[in-house]
């Protein structure tokens, strides 16, 4: 186990805690209650247990024989002066009450046999203790009471112990808390290193967390080292697909550049070929190559804008725009290439504006690549219709076919550049889309919330 551990710390706390809590009794002893016995002087006293007690008041007794009231009196008032705490009496040879120390102690002032006999089966062993004693050696002169609490006749340690007790209680308590508070700190800490950990960890936007200061070597601190250097391959992942990412952009761009110039050159020797005197076959092979060649040419302009629009360099200017003018400038556009394949056309505008903040050239280009694609993938079905509905919560562009429909995913079939701009512009533009497919044909809806 590494000394620094973290069980090893707490351990320790453990084990000091079965320690010194039970021993607490003995370390106040010797840090607090023998000091202060010390400083009262009460380590050099004797003790007066039962037996002292006993032999001081048997001596008084015997001396206090044959001696005329007054020094008796003198004699008892001075024994009251040696032990304050004591409850002193003497009662003579006729019974009656001669001395009481204090004055006002309840005790009869004629003592009768009864009140004698009563008196010596209450103070048999009880509290106070009880010591009588015959004044003189013989049993004629009456005899002597001396009252003493049991709890001072303990030892003196044990006195300042019931001295104290309150304050010993305190301190116990407070050692005892010291310990309870010392474990929740401990605790407590390691919540707030994981509290902290748990928060740099929470990745937001994608973005790769922070490095978290690492300055102990115990398992949160491996943890944390563990998490920097996640974050470091991480970092270092990140920039090499940015640098992939470039290389890729900067090869379609190249690429783009690169194929537009030969494609330029054949169209315009395919061009050259329409006023040659061409076979049917031939000339049936020239409208092929030409639709090739445009079909290229598309998928290259998709790949260049599809590339800008990753980069953030296709130029977006958006503002408040008629979108049922703009549909219509675009479907007159399109509409004698969707009549010469023979398609059967319908659409349907309200009469009223549907303004959207959207820029006009990028929906204008969304709309080509639409309808681009239901020329090219939906010619079977021989149906395109475009309509737009609006309610007070949105409005939406609904593009239909009656083609095949999307039997793999749009994003990767040949189709997919030309989509994939559709789906960057509109997401950039704030809109959503979404394509329901089927074999029956494919709508298409463009659609923006009212806010």
């Amino acid at each position: 186990m590494k000394s620094y551990s973290l069980l090893t710390k707490y351990a320790v706390i453990i084990i000091l805690s079965l320690i010194v809590v039970p021993g607490t009794y003995f370390i106040l002893n010797f840090v607090y209650l023998f000091p202060v016995a010390l400083s009262e002087g009460l380590l050099d006293e004797p003790y007066k247990g039962k037996s002292f007690y006993e032999e001081v008041v048997h001596k008084e007794a015997r001396q206090l024989g044959n001696q005329p009231n007054k020094v008796i009196h003198e004699r008892l008032s001075a024994l009251h002066k040696r032990y304050p705490e004591a409850r002193i009496f003497w009662v003579d040879e006729t019974g009656q009450t001669q001395t009481s120390i204090p004055k006002d102690m309840d005790i009869p002032k004629i003592w009768t046999p009864a009140d004698t006999v009563e008196f010596m089966k209450e103070s048999y062993d009880s509290d106070p203790f009880t010591v009588v004693a015959f004044i003189g050696t013989g049993q004629r002169e009456g005899f002597l009471v001396f009252q003493i609490d049991q709890e001072l006749l303990e030892y003196p340690m044990l006195q300042i112990d019931d001295k104290y007790r309150n304050l010993y209680e305190v301190l116990v308590l407070a050692i005892i808390g010291l310990f309870f508070f010392l474990s929740l700190w401990f605790f407590l800490k390691i919540r707030k290193r994981l509290k902290a950990l748990s928060k740099v960890m929470q990745i937001k936007e994608g973005k790769i967390p922070n490095y978290v200061d690492s300055p102990a070597n115990d398992e949160i601190g491996e943890l944390e080292k563990a998490f920097n250097e996640m974050v470091n391959e991480l970092e270092k992942a990140q920039e090499r697909e940015a640098e992939e990412e470039r290389i890729r952009r900067e090869l379609m761009t190249n690429l783009s550049h690169d194929i537009r110039t030969p494609l330029t050159t054949i169209r315009a020797h395919g061009y050259n070929l329409k006023d040659e005197n061409l076979t049917k076959d031939g000339q049936q092979s020239l409208n092929i190559m030409n639709d090739k060649i445009s079909f290229v040419s598309s998928l290259i302009e998709n790949l260049f804008s599809y590339n800008l629009l990753q980069s953030g360099k296709y130029r977006y200017q958006p503002k408040d725009v008629d979108i049922i003018k703009l549909l219509r400038t675009v479907i007159i556009q399109w509409y004698p290439v969707f009549e010469n394949e023979g398609f059967d056309i319908r659409v349907h505008f309200p009469e009223q504006s549907v303004i959207w903040y959207i820029d006009s050239n990028w929906l204008e280009r969304i709309m080509d690549n639409l309808f681009q694609n239901v020329k090219r993938h939906a010619h079977s079905g021989k149906f395109f219709s475009i309509s737009v509905e609006s309610t007070q919560a949105e409005s939406m562009i609904i593009i239909s076919d009656k083609g095949p429909g999307f039997r793999e995913n749009c994003m990767t079939t040949e189709y997919g550049i030309g989509l994939g701009v559709v789906d960057a512009m509109v997401k950039e533009m704030e809109l959503a889309w979404e394509i329901d497919t089927s074999d029956q044909g494919t709508t298409i809806k463009i659609i923006q919330s009212s806010h």
